[in-house]
This record gives C-alpha cells, sequence and structure tokens, in this order.
C-alpha cells in the first residue's frame, strides 16, 4: 500500500444492494468480517462482494449483498454501528442494516484496512493513515499521516484514537502520532533464539501504554510488548491452545480479543481476567496434523530394551495449516466468526458452542447450558447422581441426569488452587464431606456444611505419595523409600491417629530394575476406588506399569492399561486393544462391558466417563473434543472444548454432561 498512485476510476461508485437472499459460490478466501452493533455478520468474500450473513436456524446463508462491482471488488469493512463501512475502489460507503445507502466519501487508491471511532472513520491505504468524518450523508476527509514504505495491511488506535498502529511487510510494526502527523516509533518483531518471525499480529493493549502482538515463531502466549521498542514485557495470556499462526483483532469494546492459531483454529481470550473463553475448532485438518503442526521437529524413538526407548533424532514437522483468512468478534465476545481460504465462514456462539457455517450448515448444536469459570471453582466431588461444586460463595449441586441445580451446604474449604486453577476433591462418608489438602483434612456435615474434624497433616516435603481410601490417607515417608521397598502408613482423616500396614518389599524378579538411592521408581493411585501402585522398572523409564494394589497383603494385583480414567465404581474406560475405539471394563474382573468405534481422525485421551444407569459414553477423543455415545453405542454428539487434551468429561448422566477445560466447566444438555 506503498504507493500513492490515483487509481482512475474515480466516478465508478459500488453497485447498489441486492435485497434477496443469495446463494454462496465460495469464489475464493474470505478477505474480511466484522459484526456491527446488532450482532450482524458483514464479510468480503474472494470476488470482492460485500455480504451480509445470517443464520435462520437450520443454515447460514447470505441474506443481502452490498457490494458486488467486479471492477471495483472491496477491500475493506468496519462496523460502524447499526451498520458498515465498506471500501471499495476509489470510494468509501457506509450502509445501514437494511442494506441502504447511507454516506459515501471518495479515497486515493485501494484501502487495506478500516477502523471507526464514532462518527469517524480511519482508512489505511494509498501509503496514509487518513481520518473521514461521517456529516450528514457524507465521509469527508480531512488530515492525513504518513506510514514508512512497504506494504501496509493492518491498522489500529488507542484508547483516544490519538495514536494509529500500522503493520507493513507482514512483521514491521510503526506508531503513528495522528496529531503532530509522524512516526513515533518503527520495530521488527524478534523471535526466540533462532525462531523466524515471518508474520505478526498487533493491536494496542487497552488501558494501557503497550501493545497486544502474536507472531508465528511458534509461541503459544499473547505477549505484551513496549509501544516504544517491541521488546516484549510480559504476557497477556500465558496459555493459548496451541501455536499462534494467526492474526489478532479486538471487539468493541477492547476487552475481548480473537487469537488465530494452529493456522486454522480461533481461540477468544477475555484480556481483564487473562483466561480463554472458548476455542473455535473446526477440524478441518487431521487432529494429529494440527498438532504436529505446533513442533518445529518431530522426535524419533527406538526400542533398547524390553519396554524401553530412546530418542534416535527427528525429522521435520509437517508445514502448519494455514487456512484461516479473516477473524471478527461481536462486543463481549458471546458471537466469534472465521473466514476460510475455501471461501467457507464458520459462526460460533461461544456459550453454547453452537456453530454455524456457509457451507456445512451447523456442526455442533449449541446444547450448552451453561458455563462457569474455573477460578469460581474451589472444590468439586462426585456423590452418585450429583456433582458438587464448591465455591465461594456457597454450594451449588448438579444432577447430572438431567442437569438441574440446588443449593448445597456452605462448606468452608481453604482455597488452595493450581497454576491450573485446578479445584481441590471432596469425597463421601454417609453424613460426611471429606476434604484433602496438602496440609490437612477438613470433615464436613453433608446437611449443614459444619466442620466436624480438621486434621493437619505432615508436610508434604516429607511424604513421598499417598492416596485417599476408606477414611484414611495411605502415605509414605520420604526418607523410609529405598529401592528394595518402604513401610506403608494410613491416617485417619477423622482422628488424626497413624497406624502401619506392613512393609512393601519389591519384587526383583518381576520388577528387575532399579538403582541404589533412586526413590522415584513408583507412586500410589487409585482408580474407581481401588488403590492402585504405579512402578518404574528403571530410571528414565518411558513407560510405567499400574498394578492393582491390595492394602491389606500389600500384593501387586493384575496390570492395567495404561490410557486409564475412573468412570464410577469399578469401571473404567480406556482405549481398546485395537486403538480402534474406547472401551468400558471392570477394574477387578477385566470383563469388557461395553465398546464404541473411533470416527476417521479420533483416537483415546486418557479422559472418559460412563453412565451405568443410562448406558452414556462420553470420552475425550481429539483435539478439544469429547464423543458422546448412547446405550446402543450409536455416536449422538461431538462437544468442543479448550484445548488439546485438556478437555474431558467430569461427569455423565443420561440427559447431562458437564465437561471440564483449562479455564471453565460447561454443562451440556444431551436430551
Amino acid at each position: 500500500m506503498g504507493s500513492k498512485k490515483k487509481n482512475t476510476s474515480k466516478d465508478k461508485e459500488p453497485s447498489s444492494p441486492s435485497i434477496e437472499t443469495q446463494t454462496d459460490d465460495g469464489g475464493g478466501a474470505i478477505v474480511a468480517l466484522a459484526f456491527d452493533a446488532g450482532r450482524r455478520l458483514y464479510a468480503i468474500d474472494g470476488n470482492g462482494r460485500v455480504l451480509q450473513l445470517a443464520d435462520d436456524g437450520e443454515r447460514f446463508t447470505t441474506s443481502r449483498v452490498l457490494h458486488d462491482a467486479a471492477a471495483d471488488p472491496a477491500t475493506a469493512l468496519a462496523a460502524c454501528g447499526e451498520g458498515v463501512v465498506v471500501a471499495a475502489g476509489t470510494h468509501l460507503v457506509v450502509f445501514g442494516a437494511d442494506g441502504a445507502r447511507e454516506a459515501t466519501g471518495e479515497v486515493e487508491g485501494p484501502v487495506a484496512a478500516l477502523v471507526v471511532r464514532g462518527k469517524t472513520v480511519f482508512a489505511l491505504g494509498g501509503g496514509y493513515v487518513t481520518r473521514y468524518d461521517l456529516q450528514a450523508d457524507r465521509l469527508v476527509a480531512g488530515a492525513r499521516v504518513e506510514h514508512g514504505e512497504g506494504i501496509a495491511f493492518d491498522l489500529d488506535l488507542d484508547d483516544a484514537a490519538k495514536r494509529a498502529l500500522v503493520i507493513r511487510d507482514r512483521k514491521i510494526v510503526e506508531i503513528l502520532d495522528l496529531g503532530a502527523k509522524k512516526v513515533l516509533h518503527t520495530w521488527e518483531r524478534k523471535g526466540l533464539g533462532s525462531s523466524r518471525v515471518d508474520d505478526v499480529g498487533a493491536r494496542f493493549q487497552p488501558g494501557k501504554d503497550a501493545v497486544l502482538s502474536v507472531s508465528d515463531a511458534g509461541g503459544y502466549c499473547l505477549d505484551r510488548v513496549a509501544t516504544k521498542t517491541g521488546r516484549v514485557t510480559g504476557k497477556a495470556q500465558e496459555h493459548m491452545a496451541s501455536s499462534v499462526l494467526g492474526p489478532l483483532v479486538l471487539d468493541v469494546s477492547r476487552r475481548v480479543a480473537a487469537v488465530g492459531v494452529t493456522g486454522e483454529d480461533v481461540e477468544v481470550v477475555e484480556l481483564p481476567e487473562a483466561r480463554s473463553r472458548f476455542l473455535l475448532d473446526p477440524v478441518l485438518t487431521d487432529a494429529m496434523a494440527k498438532s504436529l503442526a505446533s513442533l518445529t521437529r518431530v522426535p524419533k524413538f527406538k526400542p533398547f530394551g524390553p519396554g524401553l526407548w530412546k530418542r534416535s533424532g527427528s525429522d521435520p514437522a509437517p508445514l502448519a495449516p494455514s487456512t484461516l483468512t479473516a477473524m471478527a468478534v461481536d462486543d463481549g465476545g458471546a458471537h466469534v466468526a472465521a473466514g476460510y481460504a475455501s471461501g467457507e465462514v464458520l459462526l460460533a456462539d461461544t456459550a453454547t458452542a453452537r456453530i454455524v457455517s456457509t457451507r456445512r450448515a451447523v456442526l455442533s448444536e449449541g446444547r450448552c447450558r451453561h458455563v462457569m469459570p474455573l477460578p469460581n471453582v474451589i472444590a468439586t466431588g462426585i456423590d452418585g447422581n450429583d456433582l458438587w461444586l464448591v465455591g465461594a460463595e456457597g454450594t451449588r449441586i448438579v444432577d447430572i441426569a438431567t442437569s438441574t441445580f440446588r443449593d448445597g451446604p456452605r462448606l468452608l474449604v481453604p482455597r488452595e488452587m493450581g497454576g491450573w486453577h485446578e479445584a481441590s476433591g471432596l469425597t463421601f462418608e454417609d453424613d460426611v464431606v471429606v476434604w484433602f489438602g496438602g496440609s490437612e483434612s477438613v470433615r464436613f456435615s453433608r446437611s449443614s456444611g459444619e466442620i466436624l474434624a480438621r486434621i493437619e497433616l505432615p508436610s508434604s516435603e516429607s511424604w513421598h505419595t499417598s492416596l485417599l481410601h476408606g477414611g484414611e490417607m495411605v502415605f509414605v515417608e520420604s526418607a523410609d523409600v529405598e529401592v528394595s521397598g518402604f513401610p506403608l502408613l494410613a491416617r485417619d482423616l477423622g482422628t488424626g491417629k497413624v497406624r502401619s500396614l506392613g512393609r512393601f518389599v519389591r519384587d526383583k524378579k518381576r520388577f528387575p530394575f532399579g538403582e541404589k538411592g533412586w526413590k522415584d521408581w513408583f507412586r500410589l493411585g487409585s482408580l474407581g476406588g481401588e488403590p492402585t501402585i504405579t512402578l518404574w522398572p528403571g530410571k528414565g523409564m518411558v513407560v510405567a506399569q499400574t498394578h492393582l494394589f491390595n492394602l491389606e497383603t500389600l500384593a501387586v494385583g493384575d496390570q492395567l492399561p495404561w490410557e486409564t480414567s475412573e468412570a464410577e465404581g469399578r469401571l473404567l474406560v480406556t482405549q481398546t486393544e485395537e486403538f480402534d475405539g474406547v472401551m468400558v471394563r471392570d477394574l477387578v474382573a477385566g470383563a469388557e462391558i461395553r465398546r464404541v468405534a473411533f470416527g476417521p481422525g479420533e483416537r483415546y485421551r486418557s479422559r472418559g466417563r460412563y453412565d451405568v444407569g443410562s448406558g452414556t459414553l462420553a470420552s475425550t477423543v481429539s483435539s478439544s473434543r469429547i464423543g458422546v455415545w448412547d446405550g446402543a453405542g450409536t455416536r449422538r454428539f461431538s462437544l468442543p472444548g479448550h484445548r488439546d487434551g485438556e478437555v474431558y468429561a467430569l461427569a455423565v448422566g443420561g440427559q447431562g454432561l458437564v465437561s471440564w477445560d483449562r479455564f471453565w466447566l460447561r454443562f451440556w444438555d444431551l436430551r
């Protein structure tokens, strides 16, 4: 856009809008998207047409064509109240929500980007950032500021509309003073180490003298950079769903960001809380390909012993998919839209996860009844068909089968939050609710929430591993761990008394590996209420072995599948032996209860739940998705979540499912 050559077609105005519903022909990549104040969605398609899009409940269509002049293709658009301003050829046009032309203006050269603040339009094109004031039915050109030489393609303004941010030549950022009409700062984003930056997205950070920025250098974060130098000063969002490869846009309030990740997904981030709200994962490519696309090189392994592997080098990773071409998020982040090189547009409701498309119609039905930020949840626990959610304001009990809520007793659970806002667990014994933390255990009355007992536990630095079983904390002191075995102790969580369970002696023939002084060769755990022990047959072992563990005889029982998770009681959800589906099996007897098949590109992700009463089975099956099957084994839903490997079914019933991802609990209606 550095050229200042005038366009000779000044007299040609954009064509009049068509009122009838149009069909979509997918004539090239989507150029731009925007939501107006009424949450109507507008797009520029690959033919340069300006479309007003609509969802009629069953399919996603073009309700109006606002501009359809092949000689003057539209190049940029931006929301303008209850309408949109469009740049096409040498004209700016403001269209109302009904498609009527409300104002026009003239520009020099093609416009690459538009920003609207109140009744003022700022246009990036012809080597300048130019101000246009809306006066009656005219857009009147005002002051303009020249940017540096090169191709400029993106524009943003700070909160006061006194400074402009221009991105040119894909990775150079310039800050312009609109009042003094000069360039204040110019900088280029640098990658970490030897990583190379080829593409940059940037916006002024709301309320701060800083810039939000993303790059294609393989980062998993939304960076905060210095306005003057571009130097990274912090993280605005540290844990993105995947490697950031796409653009960055903000909503009108500038409190919500939409970020392109993995070249085709879009993540919606709430900036003040620095947490993800929604991940639009359209599954345009195979899940494994998307995962590998986040790597620079893929490691190779070769065996060097029974069950042992070592790295033997690496191969270049496949090129990351790059099909995302445009994004938009409405005010407050309730909806996000994504446009692709195929000409397709996806629109997602970030609360219900309902997704519609210009080509594929409904991809995921809007069945999300409610979302709850994880920071609001201090502790969780499953009691039969009830899911307990303890927060600072009180306790909510969810009937899993019907997805209905009721109030529970107020439990004063100590707030111990992990790095990912992980809630601590509750267990239930008759009329007692037990909370177990790193330093203490508290017993509450199930009916009143009254504290019945509070037991201080040994410092976590003094015990090596532990599990809860039968009202006791079973643990091993770190100082007592030897390669040959260890003494096992149990602390009563009601009285605090400690008893000895005996000494576990390692079977050196069965588990022959080990080094003197090495303590990290085992871990205690439980599955379905059954105690387990995980053993590493050698230091540096990649694959461990998990077995049932009899706490009375201290005998190591049958080996369990490596990827297992609790379902209900003694039932496990795990991958089939053929790796082609998910099965439910009895933990102790080993009998198979249910078996279902994966869909194309899916695989087991170590998380699953099974409801005995209804036969409903839920399992994390691919990047950011949970598959749900009914009692007949029929696949019914594919529910989206936040991140690859971090979304799973916390609880499932006949009519409801509760999913857990990095930042949210989502309550789904399965009826």
